[in-house]
């Protein structure tokens, strides 16, 4: 006997008269059940506890204002629609917030035919909700199918393929005409397969099959088994084809090429490799459907600075390094566990068999002990530090890729907060696992379709409020979730490879403006338009030459340049650093060291490097007057940077007390939103034209000095 399946409804409505309008309205409607809630925390219980097919909701008169209302439901429902009751006359149906995914009159579920219009609108916002989901679920199986996935459209001739295509053969190859796909084709294989494609579109086979390889960009040859099979339009006539190839490399290979060690093992260590590592996923996770009660964790680990430990050690002193690392990590395992090495100073554990998940923390603790027991290599000394994030399957983790990324994204999330300790992925690790690769793919559209920017904070003379620079911050209008800050995607950005193209175009944008700016003629001599640095683009040969192009171009005036890095920058590219910064300097562009205080930089640097101003971390302004240690650290700060003549910056400023304390202690200069919110150019060249003294604001005053000018 078949069971019809209710759709699920969830109202949330505080006003009476709508709520019985709903009530009576939705008792019609045979297919549908329903529940209610009169406040937004009633309905955050809800929805933690049951799953909804739709939700109506009453804006107006919830605890909040309609907006956020709006918000909250979507946050803790992001996969539910929401359909947005309007007021019950005409005049009140104008407010449509944006975020719902449809919006219904009332006056609706008043009209004949028991208000079919009203159902038409919700099962609407159901149905193309699914469709959406669908699509996104068909988008995250093409990602993370281990085959190729392709379709080509008959009647134009191209061929889409999914993105495992372009991890095979190391380019970006994801759609082309179908004749140019097949000119990339082995010669050998070539004719074989096209003839086989015409035979399925003529009607001759059912499947295209077969067996061809396509070049690596390396220059190799891989090969692939091909399946698909033919769609036919209204008319019989062929529509489209899709299906996926199979990677079949390793099976087309010699029984010598390929050692099952060399395979499953690390070259230098001796320890399993990610291809073993996924192997024992595999069969842990079938285990798991198996036997309900089985536990296993995936711990990755990360070894910190390793970027200073290449500098530190030659290869040789690395790869022994590696070893000894592996043999402490094998050593504070079981023999049930599986200890892999998976590339460069990056781990992971498979703990295996686990009788109590709560002591995978305690594990990883036991770990980190055991890497920061002094190690000799050569005539260095180390004390290795690691993070670690762990991932247990007590969170549904179909596929072995799935929990390892969960476990390096707790790796990620412990390194990111910088206090050492172990971090544990819980429940929402998949879905921002997903969401990082839905902004990373975002964000590789970001610089075609123009919607990155740069907003100007100023830099302002303390005393007389003129403003002496202004330092840029990468901004990105990001299409559905509005303008995001640079710490929003800077290093997503880094890790896709994606920094260099968005440090060129910052650069470029820099001086344009820049340019635009000394055409107006009103720049003071001291003034510096500043641009931030990550360490990849400050190590990177080919900063120099872009810089020095783009001086020609735009004949800016280089001393009005200038180039922010942080303590950090200095401390992982040391070796770099003395040449790069003379080069600036002898251009005469000034380098600004951001952020100091935080720890990382040392005074020997300072002395031999030549910066041009120091910036004092904002953590130390804040407890200027609060916290007596922090007030002297400030006035140690402002004394080496007289006996180094370089200039100071205060930043974070937010209350005319914090100025007067860093008048008395003689600073010039000071950044902070008491002055300014970071400008867009437009509002820059706006304020640019006024004259560049202003009034510092006295208190109470609700006067700001750059987007207002006092009166005459």
């Amino acid at each position: 006997m078949n069971q019809e399946r209710y759709q699920q409804i969830l109202v949330v409505a505080r006003d009476p008269q709508c709520l019985e309008a709903l009530r009576l309205w939705l008792n019609t409607q045979k297919d549908y059940q329903w529940q209610s809630c009169d406040s937004l925390s009633e309905t955050g219980w809800q929805l933690d506890r049951n799953r909804f097919d739709a939700i109506l909701l009453a804006a107006e008169g919830l605890e909040v204002d309609p907006a956020e209302a709006v918000n909250h439901v979507l946050r803790r429902a992001p996969r539910t629609p929401l359909v947005q009751i309007l007021g019950q006359s005409p005049e009140q149906n104008g407010h449509r917030l944006e975020g719902a995914a449809d919006h219904l009159p009332m006056q609706l579920l008043h009209s004949g035919d028991q208000g079919s219009a009203a159902r038409r609108i919700i099962d609407r916002a159901i149905q193309e909700w699914n469709w959406k989901s669908a699509a996104t679920v068909a988008a995250l199986q093409a990602t993370a199918a281990q085959d190729v996935l392709w379709s080509i459209d008959w009647k134009t001739k191209r061929l889409q393929v999914s993105p495992r295509l372009a991890e095979i053969l190391g380019d970006g190859f994801v759609q082309a005409k179908l004749a140019d796909f097949l000119d990339r084709i082995h010669p050998q294989d070539r004719s074989g397969m096209e003839r086989n494609l015409h035979q399925v579109v003529d009607g001759h086979q059912t499947l295209w099959v077969g067996e061809f390889r396509l070049q690596k960009t390396s220059g190799e040859w891989h090969w692939f088994a091909c399946r698909g099979a033919l769609h036919l339009d209204g008319m019989g006539k062929a529509d489209r084809l899709a299906g996926s190839w199979t990677d079949i490399q390793e099976k087309k290979q010699a029984p010598e090429e390929k050692p099952d060690h060399n395979r499953f093992h690390d070259a230098v260590t001796g320890l399993p490799n990610r291809n073993y590592l996924v192997d024992r996923l595999w069969r842990a996770i079938r285990r798991s459907k198996r036997r309900p009660d089985y536990r296993f964790a995936v711990l990755a680990l990360e070894l910190e600075g390793f970027e200073a430990l290449q500098q530190r050690l030659n290869p040789s002193g690395l790869d022994e390094m590696f070893i000894e690392v592996a043999r402490r990590l094998v050593s504070r395992s079981r023999a049930v566990d599986t200890v892999a090495r998976i590339r460069d100073g990056q781990f992971a554990l498979m703990l295996d068999d686990l009788k109590n998940p709560r002591n995978v923390l305690m594990v990883a603790e036991r770990l980190q002990d055991e890497l920061a027991l002094p190690m000799e290599i050569g005539a260095e000394k180390l004390n290795l530090q690691a993070c670690i994030g762990a991932a247990l399957n007590t969170s549904p983790y179909p596929w072995p890729e799935d929990i390892l990324q969960a476990a390096t994204q707790a790796c990620q999330t412990s390194k990111e907060a910088g206090k050492g300790l172990p971090e544990l992925a819980d429940r929402s690790s998949q879905y921002q696992i997903r969401a990082r690769l839905k902004l990373e793919k975002d964000l590789r559209s970001a610089l075609p379709a123009n919607q990155l920017d740069i907003h100007y904070q100023p830099t302002v003379h303390l005393t007389t409020g003129r403003i002496t620079g202004l330092e840029g911050l990468l901004r990105w209008h990001h299409p559905e979730r509005g303008l995001l800050l640079a710490e929003d995607f800077i290093t997503l950005a880094d890790e896709a490879g994606l920094l260099d193209a968005m440090g060129a175009w910052s650069l470029q944008a820099a001086c344009r403006h820049l340019r635009a700016l000394e055409e107006k003629d009103c720049l003071p001599e001291e003034f510096r338009l500043t641009i931030n640095l990550a360490a990849s683009q400050f190590s990177n040969r080919r900063l120099l030459p872009r810089l020095d192009r783009l001086l020609q171009e735009t004949a800016v005036s280089p001393h009005h340049l200038g180039f922010e890095i942080s303590e950090e920058v200095l401390v992982d590219c040391a070796q770099q650093a003395p040449k790069v910064l003379a080069e600036l300097k002898q251009r005469e562009i000034a380098v600004f060291l951001d952020g100091f205080g935080k720890g990382y930089s040392s005074l020997r640097s300072l002395c031999e490097l030549p910066i041009h101003t120091i910036k004092i971390d904002r953590a130390f302004i804040q407890n200027l007057g609060k916290n007596q240690r922090d007030t002297e650290v400030v006035r140690i700060i402002r004394n080496l940077a007289r006996t180094l003549s370089v200039d100071l910056v205060a930043l974070g400023i937010q209350n005319d007390q914090q100025i007067q304390q860093l008048r008395d202690l003689d600073f010039s200069f000071g950044q902070g939103l008491l002055f300014s919110e970071p400008l867009n150019f437009q509002q820059v060249l706006e304020w640019i034209d006024q004259p560049l003294t202003f009034q510092t604001p006295q208190e109470g005053s609700d006067l700001d000095p750059f987007l207002d000018s006092p009166e005459p």
